[in-house]
């Protein structure tokens, strides 16, 4: 007898007893912020075949068991798992709650079961421009590339940090993007890769933050993803589902 196969949507902390059958869309690590050898945590969000999305994360002391099971890009029938709401500041989801594997959960990979849907949910620069959205959830945004400013430095608690900004045009609304930490070489080394004149670029699971006193997109640790020119079957289409 087949095992019932739960929606994404339906999930919630009634129960510890869900299956469900995800493509894992995100996939970051967490290192300790004391400068520990074990990490602070892994996190991952999951996508099932109808494109709603969950946030999932894994206690530093289970990174070890789950990390060589789970690829980004992969499909998974993850069971056994407990359920929280989904709080704080740097939501990826807008589900109303979120997975925590156990020492019970159980992960198995599916091969032949390919989830096509589009992991993106975008939001228009006007949006973020004028509308004020609210900042405790990340965003997907999609621009034309317009400007970058180049390595710059600045100084933070006594320590030389550096940043890169990059300007994105969509429907006649200009929007500052700030990135920090290991983002700035990624982006530099795209922009120096070729010519990137009105290259399409994405930013996946980024953060609403003002900057220069202007509201702005920034990166968030791990989480955040930029794409330059990405493959347009994978992007366009996307919706919002849950």
């Amino acid at each position: 007898m087949a095992i019932k196969v739960d929606d994404v949507s339906d999930v919630n902390n009634s129960k510890d007893t869900w299956n469900i059958v995800t493509k894992v869309v995100r996939l970051w690590v967490s290192p300790s912020f004391s400068g520990g050898k074990l990490p602070f945590s892994m996190e991952l969000v999951l996508m099932d075949s109808k494109g709603c999305q969950i946030h999932a994360s894994v206690r530093k002391t289970l990174v070890y068991r789950f990390h060589p099971l789970l690829t980004e890009g992969r499909v998974y029938q993850i069971s056994y798992f407990g359920v929280g709401d989904n709080l704080g500041d740097f939501r990826t989801t807008t589900h109303q709650f979120k997975i925590n594997f156990h020492i019970h959960t159980k992960v198995k990979e599916i091969g032949n079961c390919p989830i096509t849907k589009s992991p993106y949910s975008f939001i228009s620069l006007s949006e973020i421009m004028f509308n004020d959205p609210d900042p405790s959830y990340l965003i997907d945004i999609i621009g034309i590339l317009t400007g970058s400013s180049g390595e710059q430095e600045y100084e933070k608690d006594g320590k030389i940090q550096k940043r890169v900004t990059i300007e994105l045009f969509q429907d006649g609304v200009r929007l500052e993007c700030a990135f920090f930490g290991n983002y700035v070489g990624q982006i530099l080394g795209q922009l120096a890769a070729g010519d990137m004149t009105n290259a399409v670029v994405v930013v996946q699971y980024a953060k609403i933050k003002p900057f220069r006193g202007r509201p702005s997109v920034q990166n968030v640790y791990g989480a955040t993803k930029i794409l330059f020119n990405p493959d347009v079957q994978n992007v366009y289409g996307a919706t919002k589902i849950c």
